[in-house]
């Protein structure tokens, strides 16, 4: 597997005469480090993959790990909470969340099949793209591997419009998928840009 990864931050910068930015401050790590259980576990859960901020409150916080889930933090990553991906949506492995642009309990999340080399697996029969809206006490998976595609899609990114929950994109191996209707009780997905072939980045109308 790919290296062990974790979150650091760094909150001082000074600026020198010229507008470079020298950074002179130790960087801290902050988590999540808890320690798997088993012998011979390394200290951490990564490698983490992203960083997700909820606009209207940035110190509230989603960190995702293809092998160890997804963590939430309320206070800048002081603290971290785990969210139940490891017990609630199948493998526990997330390749992308974000939050919802008005609510910071909802939550979208890709599943990542569990990876350990820093690129997210195919969802197989029980992954797809899941939805929380109370922090993850409870999950619902919101678009399931026959609307993605089948059981081998890859999902290595969700973007969400920044002003409307309902419209979400995913870009999958199989090109990106689009809902209109993303906190709908049974939200619809259309197969949009790059039919066919992978999509790993993109702008999309979320810009």
């Amino acid at each position: 597997g790919g290296p062990r990864r974790r979150v650091v931050r760094n909150d001082e910068n000074a600026v020198t005469s010229n507008g470079a930015v020298v950074n002179d401050v130790p960087w801290q790590e902050i988590g999540p480090i808890e320690r798997p259980s088993g012998n011979g576990s390394a200290r951490g859960i990564g490698p983490m993959e992203f960083l997700a901020f909820y606009a209207p409150g940035p110190s509230r916080m989603l960190a995702g790990s293809t092998a160890g889930g997804l963590f939430y933090s309320r206070d800048s990553g002081t603290t971290w909470l785990r969210t139940g991906t490891d017990t609630k949506i199948g493998r526990p492995g997330v390749s992308s969340a974000v939050f919802h642009p008005s609510s910071s309990q909802t939550w979208f999340a890709a599943s990542a099949g569990n990876s350990s080399d820093n690129d997210a697996l195919w969802i197989g029969p029980t992954g797809g793209i899941f939805r929380t809206t109370d922090e993850g006490a409870t999950w619902k998976r919101i678009a399931t591997q026959g609307q993605l595609g089948g059981v081998w899609t890859k999902i290595f990114l969700l973007v969400i419009h920044p002003s409307d929950g309902n419209q979400l994109w995913a870009a999958t191996s199989n090109g990106v998928y689009f809902s209109s209707d993303a906190m709908a009780t049974s939200p619809t997905w259309n197969l949009g840009a790059f039919a066919g072939e992978a999509g790993y980045d993109f702008g999309g109308g979320a810009g």
